[in-house]
């Protein structure tokens, strides 16, 4: 081996070194999409929703099948005494088998209905689990721009906590000069010493975020997670009443309520099926006999009876159990119109308070932004004065105290927009990408 080879072998280990990495491969950070895609997945709540919809589909295809003709059989064997053997002209061991056609003509509509109704159902589940679906897509947003925000947050906390630890070591060698009483020395002990449980709170609270995203993801609760920081702040201007518009033509719930409402009119129609006669038609072939095969009957009349049938039942009294199913149809029927109306008022609702949230969010950046930096100024100038000292030891921790805030309220800011802007997208239907 050269010893150029031997060089870049060697810089690649220093790099490797320096770089603080241990020869293992480390996952990249997980974006949105990722996190979006992981929970579609693997939550209960879509694997509950799929099997939802396929219990209705299921439930649909008997429905259908009612309309079809049915084969039914039957075996029947009898064993008789001899006197009621002889008189009834039986033999003692009497078998009898047989097998049926039928084939339903008319039920009052109560099949057809019965099917539509299984179809509304089924088109009810996809729309739940359309809803499913986009109700995960925006907690996943949530959980996703909390947990960053959260980090940015800790790491504030960190870099207030170096502030502090830096403003201590000058108080203290203030003091030991003589040039500062020491209550401020103890000032400032007491205030690193808050800024240390405000880190350890804020490091807390972006476990809790990265616990809440690992659930929606189906890991551990304690797993590390890390995450791709994708926000770029765009100004996003939306009409209101095509935001209405949307949302009333597009999400779930209003479709799932309107689909009850047809429910409800189909049900009304099949509760008067009992009103009409049920018709049906069939068909069957019977064999009977002394031997287990029904293979002889022994001058007992013939063993192979064929016969066909049309049947017409009518209930014509039932103490008027018809005409109350009937008005309880209605009864949901006019309980199916109210929810769709009530329905609508909550999407409404929802989507005027996402609206809102959006632009109060937009503005607040702006002006939390300014504030950092009005705010980051102030505290250069008050560190400057302190290091003369020609400030005291109040004036650079409040000018630290206005700057944490400042940087909190601007990093909720940014991160309540993204926020914000997923929940308009869900309140407005815009969320998923159509039904699976």
């Amino acid at each position: 081996m050269n010893h150029s080879c031997l060089r870049r072998l060697a810089a690649s280990m220093l790099a490797l070194l320096l770089s603080g990495n241990d020869g293992i491969a480390h996952a990249d950070p997980l974006t949105l999409k990722g996190c979006v895609a992981t929970v579609l997945a693997k939550h209960p709540g879509m694997v509950a929703a799929q099997a939802g919809q396929e219990e209705k589909r299921a439930l649909l295809w008997s429905a259908r099948k009612e309309l079809l003709p049915s084969l039914s059989a039957d075996y029947t064997y009898k064993r008789q005494q001899e006197e009621v053997a002889a008189a009834s002209r039986m033999p003692y061991n009497y078998y009898n088998y047989g097998f049926t056609v039928s084939q339903p003509i008319f039920r009052g509509g109560a099949l057809y209905n019965a099917m539509r109704i299984g179809e509304l159902d089924l088109e009810r589940a996809r729309s739940a689990m359309s809803q499913a679906r986009n109700d995960l897509i925006l907690a996943t947003h949530r959980a996703y721009f909390s947990l960053l925000k959260q980090l940015k947050l800790a790491d504030e906390s960190r870099q207030a906590v170096s502030r502090l630890e830096k403003h201590l070591t000058d108080a203290k060698n203030y003091y030991e000069a003589g040039l500062i009483p020491k209550n401020d020395l103890l000032t400032s002990e007491l205030e690193l010493a808050q800024g240390r449980q405000n880190l350890i709170r804020a490091e807390n609270q972006a476990r809790l975020a990265a616990t809440s995203l690992n659930i929606l993801m189906r890991q551990p609760a304690d797993q590390d997670v890390q995450v791709a920081d994708e926000f770029t702040y765009t100004p996003r201007e939306v009409a209101w009443e095509s935001l209405l518009g949307m949302a009333l033509t597009t999400r779930p719930e209003l479709r799932q309520a309107e689909l009850s409402t047809q429910r409800a009119d189909r049900e009304i129609q099949l509760a008067r099926a009992e009103y009409y006669p049920s018709i049906s038609v069939s068909a069957t072939y019977e064999k009977q006999g002394d031997t287990p095969g029904a293979d002889s009957s022994y001058g007992y009349g013939p063993n192979e009876i064929k016969s066909a049938q049309a049947v017409a039942t009518w209930k014509l009294w039932s103490w008027g159990q018809s005409l109350d199913r009937v008005t309880a149809a209605q009864r949901r029927q006019i309980r199916a119109k109210a929810a769709a109306d009530q329905a609508q008022d909550e999407v409404t609702v929802q989507l005027r308070e996402s609206f809102l949230s959006l632009g109060e969010t937009r503005q607040n950046i702006g002006v939390t932004e300014k504030a950092v930096t009005q705010a980051e100024e102030n505290y250069r100038i008050n560190e400057s004065r302190y290091q003369a000292q020609v400030a005291t030891s109040t004036d650079l921790l409040d000018a630290q105290t206005l700057l944490v805030k400042a940087r909190t309220n601007y990093w909720n800011a940014v991160y309540d927009y993204n926020i914000a802007s997923a929940t308009v997208d869900w309140a407005s239907g815009a969320t998923g990408e159509g039904e699976q």
